[in-house]
C-alpha cells in the first residue's frame, strides 16, 4: 500500500501548525528566514513537517487547547510534553543523519 495516497488527519491545538499549509511556500521561498534574515523559531521541525506535507496527504484540524476541567479527562498537557520530547529526539536524529551524510 502506498501511504502517499492515504489521507492522514492530524489533530493539534497549534494554530501555527494549522496555518503552515497557507504559509509553506512563503517559508520555503524565504529559506525559513524572517524578514530580518534570522532563522524562524523551531525551523528544523517546521522544515521536517513541511517536507512531510509535500510527500503525504496531511490534513490538520485545530482542537481547543488546555480546556478547563469539566469532569472529563484532559490529557492535553501530558500530550504536549510527550510530543515535544519526541520531536526534539526526532529532530536531533535528523540533524545527526544530515551531519553524517554530508561530512
Amino acid at each position: 500500500m502506498n501511504l502517499r495516497n492515504v489521507p492522514c488527519n492530524i489533530y493539534t491545538d497549534s494554530q501555527y501548525v494549522v496555518g503552515l499549509e497557507k504559509r509553506k511556500e512563503k517559508l520555503k521561498t524565504a529559506n525559513f528566514l524572517t524578514d530580518k534574515k534570522v532563522a524562524i523559531r523551531n525551523n528544523e521541525p517546521v522544515k521536517c513537517l513541511i517536507k512531510y506535507m509535500d510527500i503525504y496527504r496531511l490534513h490538520f484540524t485545530k482542537v481547543q487547547a488546555h480546556q478547563k476541567n469539566n469532569g472529563s479527562e484532559n490529557y492535553n498537557r501530558e500530550v504536549d510534553m510527550l510530543i515535544r520530547k519526541e520531536m526534539r529526539k526526532a529532530v536531533g536524529q535528523i540533524a545527526l543523519h544530515r551531519q553524517q551524510t554530508y561530512s
